[in-house]
């Protein structure tokens, strides 16, 4: 079961990212996110609504990242719903 956490963007970059607790050093990116939530059907909508982040090559390899905790919070109890 893959567990996911919080942790600050390098550098101080000021976002609060989602990284595997296995590997804090590797946050998530849209396309990675993409690949976790199409296939589930209780987020099939978030990633409806999200397509254009998921789908554009430009953004597959971008860091997914919050200024707001509670942001990444709801990320987080999403993504660890899904093991």
């Amino acid at each position: 079961m893959q567990e996911y956490i919080a942790v600050s963007e390098p550098n101080d970059g000021g976002h609060i990212l989602i990284a595997p607790v296995k590997q804090p050093d590797q946050p998530i990116t849209w396309g990675r996110l993409a690949m976790l939530l199409k296939d589930d059907v209780t987020y099939q909508l978030l990633f409806d609504q999200n397509r254009a982040y998921f789908e554009n090559s430009n953004f597959k390899n971008v860091l997914v990242g919050f200024r707001k905790e509670t942001d990444a919070a709801v990320l987080l109890e999403i993504l660890n719903q899904l093991n």
